[in-house]
C-alpha cells in the first residue's frame, strides 16, 4: 500500500490522476515520492489521530440534506382579564396573534368580548 502523506504546501496539477490536495489534505504517493516530499518539507507523515478514517455515518452528505423545517412560534397566551398585564394593548396584541381583528383603539373589555366570540365560534 502506498504511503499517505499530509500536504504542507499547495501544489497545482495532479499526481497519478488525482488533484493535489491543499495544505492539510492527504494524498497517497509512491514510496520514493512520499520520502522526497517529506524531506523537502512539502508534506509530513500524518499524525496517528489524523490518519484514521472518519467514524461511519459521519460524512458531509449528512450535513447537506434539506434544511430543517422552521420552528413554529410559541402559541399566544391569553392575558389576564384584570390586574397587571390586562391592558388594552396586551389584549389587542393577543387578538392579532390568534387572528381576531379589532379596532386599533379598542378597549380591553371590547377586545375580550371579540376574543370570547371568536373562541366560541371556533369551538362549535
Amino acid at each position: 500500500m502506498a504511503p499517505t502523506v499530509q500536504m504542507l504546501t499547495q501544489f497545482s496539477g495532479t499526481y497519478d490522476g488525482q488533484d493535489y490536495p491543499g495544505p492539510g489534505g492527504f494524498i497517497e504517493l509512491a514510496d520514493i515520492d512520499a520520502k522526497q516530499f517529506i524531506e523537502h518539507g512539502w508534506a509530513r507523515e500524518p499524525k496517528a489521530e489524523t490518519a484514521t478514517a472518519p467514524p461511519t455515518g459521519l460524512t458531509t452528505a449528512s450535513l447537506d440534506g434539506p434544511p430543517a423545517p422552521p420552528v413554529a412560534p410559541p402559541a399566544a397566551v391569553e392575558p389576564p382579564r384584570a390586574g397587571p398585564g390586562s391592558s388594552a394593548d396586551a389584549w389587542r396584541d393577543y387578538a392579532a396573534a390568534i387572528g381576531v381583528t379589532v379596532a386599533a383603539d379598542a378597549k380591553a373589555k371590547d377586545v375580550q368580548a371579540a376574543v370570547d366570540a371568536f373562541t366560541a365560534e371556533q369551538a362549535s
